[in-house]
């Protein structure tokens, strides 16, 4: 009853149950109304203002909105990044085409590298060990009047040290690709390859067996390189590009994985020799790894097979074998008082009758070969370890050579024209042409035309 009083209602109870339906029917049509309400008064004020000032815009514009077209999305024209974004290979790569000099110049430029390639060519076969001869330029305190001659004296000193340290940084670099172009020499031939990944990482540190493919395949790429220069204006010059303006080995594998970089290269240095006639009668250099290889591998490997894994063509690097084999094998008083021979010159005799004798024997040059001799797996093991021990010395020397340098003969009273000269820089000896190419006769190693 107290409920019925609430809403003043008298009647029977089937009304009562009636009254309270449409009351309660009425209270959810109230809540539906106020969910679908429109804005208060205020938000409607603002949004007429806003489209009154719009209006008036449209009117001074001449009423463009009539002239505007419908243009459907195409989400691959929205995609900038990959459209326009140069790849790490591409930007690392150009950045090592602009290290490299134009033909033009390439004779300048290969004579400011203080190493000839004789020097270059017996480092790497017989593992000669290049150590810095430098003496600072010190006669004493300086007067005063004499500051400035000191000075001078002692920037070319310095300069002339940075010059020694780019030429080792140069050499360390080309060494590790013969070193690497070795160890994939060495995969056909010996018979578990675990031997070969722990000689690399004798020098690579403990890395593991795909990241040591990788490199392998990077130097496979640069020898291709080489191989494709030789029929440019660039010729057998092409070898020294990675002697003077070559990069860690770690580059080119990651240039190996992309199937464009060789032709981009190529396409660049193709445009740094526009003139195909430029020294195009300079004869080859020697500087040619596959015949560096053969020497190392020790005849277990035949000359073409070395040049198909390396993606040479046998008969341009056959042809080159008289100059390498005569630069190698010649002497100077240079070379003898500045490099330590491996040993006596009979042991260099014994190494010649030893190569003579091994490149008659014929072995199958495959991976699993079960008729490599175990006296013969121990030198070509040997081989890479000495390649890769001196390779590591070799960057080793150069990032601590200078600091390893001491002031010797301080009393020394060196003249600028003695720093000057380059016979004075007898760690790397004269970089006469002799030195740098060879005699210079051979019409049958002239650089081919395009």
């Amino acid at each position: 009853m107290a409920l019925r009083d609430q809403f003043r209602f008298h009647g029977s109870d089937a009304d009562y149950i009636a009254f309270l339906e449409k009351k309660l029917l009425e209270s959810s049509y109230v809540i539906a109304t106020y969910q679908r309400a429109p804005q208060p008064e205020q938000n409607h004020h603002i949004t007429d203002t806003i489209n009154h000032q719009q209006g008036q815009s449209h009117e001074d514009e001449g009423d463009e909105s009539g002239n505007l077209q419908i243009i459907k999305y195409k989400p691959e024209h929205t995609n900038f990044s990959k459209q326009y974004t140069t790849p790490r290979w591409q930007k690392e790569l150009d950045q090592f085409l602009t290290e490299i000099p134009h033909l033009k110049s390439w004779h300048f430029e290969r004579k400011k590298f203080l190493m000839g390639n004789d020097t270059v060519l017996r480092i790497a076969v017989y593992n000669h060990s290049a150590t810095c001869h430098l003496s600072p330029e010190s006669a004493g305190p300086p007067s005063s009047e004499g500051l400035i001659h000191t000075l001078l004296k002692y920037s070319t000193f310095t300069k002339n040290t940075f010059s020694q340290a780019n030429t080792l940084g140069g050499l360390a670099r080309f060494l590790e690709l013969v070193f690497l172009s070795l160890c994939a020499v060495s995969m056909k031939i010996v018979r578990d390859p675990e031997t070969v990944y722990n000689a690399m990482k004798n020098y690579i540190s403990n890395a593991n067996s795909l990241y040591l493919d990788k490199l392998i395949c990077g130097a496979i790429w640069a020898n291709s390189c080489i191989s494709a220069l030789l029929e440019t204006p660039w010729g057998y010059r092409g070898q020294e590009i990675f002697l003077i303006a070559g990069q860690s080995v770690h580059f080119y594998s990651r240039y190996a994985q992309h199937k464009k970089s060789s032709d981009h290269f190529l396409e660049n240095m193709k445009n740094k020799a526009p003139d195909s006639d430029v020294q195009s009668d300079m004869p080859a250099p020697i500087l040619m790894i596959p015949l560096i290889l053969e020497k190392l591998v020790g005849g277990k490997m035949p000359l073409s097979d070395i040049c198909k894994l390396l993606r040479y063509c046998p008969d341009r690097v056959t042809a080159c074998r008289p100059f390498f084999e005569k630069s190698l094998t010649a002497t100077s008083q240079e070379d003898t008082s500045t490099y330590a021979a491996p040993s006596s010159p009979a042991s260099v005799d014994r190494r010649s009758r030893d190569f003579t004798s091994q490149e008659s024997e014929t072995d199958n040059p495959v991976r699993g070969n079960t008729s490599l001799q175990p006296n013969k797996r121990r030198r070509l093991n040997s081989s890479i370890s000495n390649l890769a021990t001196h390779q590591t010395e070799a960057g080793s020397q150069l990032n601590n050579g200078l600091e390893r340098q001491s002031f010797r003969d301080k009393s020394a009273d060196l003249t600028p024209s003695h720093v000057h000269n380059t016979q004075e820089i007898r760690t790397f000896g004269t970089p006469t042409d002799d030195l740098l190419y060879g005699p210079q006769s051979c019409p049958s190693l002239q650089a081919p035309s395009l």
